[in-house]
């Protein structure tokens, strides 16, 4: 079992870190919202049901977004949305999945 994990090391040791230990570098001199932007959103943590929650809050009638978010805000929640139907209906068109959210 050792051995196994020293081959896997070796073989893993050259690729990107995708642990939460490993922070990704950021420019201190943007503002929030442009670091935000700026953020790869590769795992949308579906296990953990995120989404929903992001798409609760979004509909949520008390939620305030202030007008320089107002638009990246918009276009993540829907980015999000297409990333979710992608990943829960693989075999239909990308086209189809405008119509469902």
């Amino acid at each position: 079992m050792g051995e196994r994990l020293v081959d896997l090391y070796r073989q893993n040791v050259h690729l990107p870190r995708r642990d939460l230990r490993c922070k990704v570098p950021t420019d201190h001199l943007g503002t929030d919202r442009e670091l935000f932007v700026q953020l790869c959103d590769d795992d949308l943590w579906l296990d953990a049901k995120l989404p929903d929650v992001l798409f609760y809050l979004a509909k949520n009638k008390h939620l305030r977004i202030p007008a320089s978010w107002h638009h990246d805000m918009t276009a993540y929640i829907e980015h999000v949305r297409k990333q979710v139907f992608r990943l829960q209906w693989p075999n239909m068109s990308s086209h189809t999945s405008d119509n469902h959210f």
